[in-house]
């Protein structure tokens, strides 16, 4: 059996009724819906009315589909280091919004582990800057005092497929903007469209090769996934989750996901620990794999896939151009090229985890 991030969600995790955890998620607060977050990127410029007089900070290490957005827009990027664990550099970020005066903050919650420093949000509340908070790989994740991740922003957004077994949906939370007047939810166009066939078989295709580790399927998988990106960086406009993903992700049985993936995490971490990517780990995380540091990462993603477990690594599909200076952001490249996550979803077992963590302490010797 292949151990994987792309799993179905098999019965023991879905529900025969609908469940309101998205409403509840949601409460209160200002929201959309749609069919990826590079898609709703380009509304949340519009919303804001940023234009190319504005400056927008952000992070070198980065998600091609959040860059690609504002780059398209001409919109000022400028980027601030990050320390070893990948923590926004206090230091850094207070000299560049003194020299810059920017109108954005973009803050990253990599891998879902979460930032909670409230030192950051005091600095850019002081200088009147928005703060956006990337969620993609946190959505379920709370703080250590229950309240959801991406609560301390203006503005918050969480991706569905990067998380679930569903071919696409973002939502959008907006703390301190009203949406109905400014947001345009359009049908889908021919781009997205087939993208979503394309991710729809990717999904598919997952079933298949859990069980048959084919070298032909594997290589299929990621033509797959490889024009699902080119199709979806066509697309400048917001367009409407599908309906098949809209009504999927009604049957989830999230705490039954949540709390699978929390008591994967602490099995990984009391054994890993020291290799994990950051020096603390909140109890409440909800990661979409488990991330580590290794200097020999080549050879053990080999080893581990040869012994059909998947391994991922955030540079297939991330940003750290060439152009950007690798002694100034030292830090992110390092982790940039040393880092993978291993499986940890819902459907993977105690002893499946052993597993990988015998074949890791057997690659070590």
């Amino acid at each position: 059996m292949i151990l994987t991030y792309k799993r179905f969600i098999n019965k023991d995790f879905q529900q025969e009724y609908k469940n309101n955890f998205i409403k509840d998620f949601i409460g209160t607060r200002n929201h959309f819906f749609c069919f990826s977050v590079r898609e709703g990127i380009y509304s949340i410029i519009t919303l804001l009315k940023l234009t190319g007089s504005d400056i927008v900070l952000m992070p070198a290490f980065c998600p091609q589909g959040l860059n690609m957005p504002f780059k398209n827009k001409r919109i000022k990027i400028i980027t601030y280091k990050c320390n070893q664990f990948l923590e926004p550099d206090i230091k850094d970020i207070t000299t560049l919004i003194k020299e810059f005066k920017p109108k954005v903050f973009i803050l990253i919650h990599y891998f879902g582990v979460d930032y909670a420093d409230d030192s950051l949000l005091k600095i850019l509340r002081h200088n009147k800057i928005i703060l956006i908070e990337d969620c993609v790989h946190g959505f379920m994740s709370t703080y250590e005092n229950g309240e959801y991740l991406g609560s301390k922003g203006d503005i918050s957004f969480y991706s569905f497929s990067k998380v679930l077994p569903v071919p696409d949906g973002a939502l959008f939370i907006l703390n301190n903007y009203d949406v109905s007047s400014n947001i345009n939810i359009s049908k889908k166009n021919f781009y997205n469209q087939i993208a979503f066939v394309l991710h729809l078989l990717y999904l598919k295709l997952k079933r298949v090769t859990i069980n048959y580790n084919s070298q032909y399927l594997n290589i299929f998988e990621k033509l797959i996934y490889f024009f699902y990106y080119k199709f979806l960086c066509y697309n400048k406009s917001t367009t409407s989750i599908s309906k098949y993903s809209n009504e999927r992700l009604a049957f989830f049985n999230y705490q039954k996901i949540r709390n699978a993936r929390i008591d994967n995490l602490k099995f990984y971490h009391n054994i890993l620990g020291s290799s994990f990517i950051n020096h603390k780990i909140n109890k409440n995380s909800v990661l979409t794999g488990y991330p580590i540091i290794s200097t020999n990462k080549k050879k053990i993603w080999g080893f581990l896939n040869k012994n059909n477990v998947e391994v991922l690594s955030y540079n297939k599909y991330w940003f750290f151009p060439e152009y950007f200076e690798k002694e100034k952001f030292k830090e992110e490249y390092f982790i940039y090229n040393n880092h993978f996550c291993l499986p940890l979803n819902e459907n993977i077992k105690p002893d499946q985890i052993n597993k990988i963590i015998d074949l890791l302490i057997k690659f070590n010797n």
